[in-house]
């Protein structure tokens, strides 16, 4: 929970001390869900979540319970940022992200989605039957990747927005 706030459970780094971080995670060649989990997901929950998710998510992703993913590709020359192919609609999700880091060790998923043709960010449960994992074969060994399926998964909506979504990445 290093970049998680200190009032969600976290230890509150700001980005220098996440350079840090990163740079002795390189270091040992840890293999750990930190891009992923901590420095995508739980900053698109930090800064487009509503203050309920927060409270719900970052304590769990501060102190490791769960592990998260930031499912954002479409797989080779997908969409830009502002037209996803994956759909939210009534609280349900569909289609496919692939590659997906750490989605073997994941147990929720910011993803990348639209809501009537604009772009959103959805939380998802990865425990659901509705969605399910293949996983990829990559170069990486230490860095597992897979394609995630959602067939009607239930979903959160975190935000709507190009703005939204182009000030996630822009901080990440």
């Amino acid at each position: 929970g290093a970049a998680i706030p200190e009032s969600f459970g976290g230890v509150g780094l700001g980005p220098l001390d996440m350079c840090v971080v990163a740079e002795e995670i390189g270091r040992a060649a840890c293999a750990v869900p930190f891009a992923s989990s901590i420095s995508a997901a739980a900053q698109a929950i930090e800064h487009a979540g509503s203050e309920a998710q927060k409270q719900f998510w970052l304590p769990q992703l501060a102190d490791g319970t769960c592990i998260a993913t930031f499912a954002y590709a479409e797989g080779p020359g997908a969409p830009p940022l502002s037209s996803p192919m994956v759909t939210f609609e009534d609280g349900r999700i569909n289609g496919e992200k692939w590659p997906v880091a750490d989605v073997q060790l994941a147990r929720m998923a910011v993803v990348l989605c639209q809501v009537a043709g604009v772009p959103a960010l959805a939380v998802v449960n990865l425990t659901a039957t509705e969605t399910e994992c293949t996983p990829l074969v990559s170069f990486d060994a230490l860095k597992p990747q897979g394609r995630l399926r959602f067939s009607d998964a239930p979903a959160e909506l975190l935000a709507i927005g190009v703005d939204v979504v182009e000030k996630l990445f822009d901080t990440m």
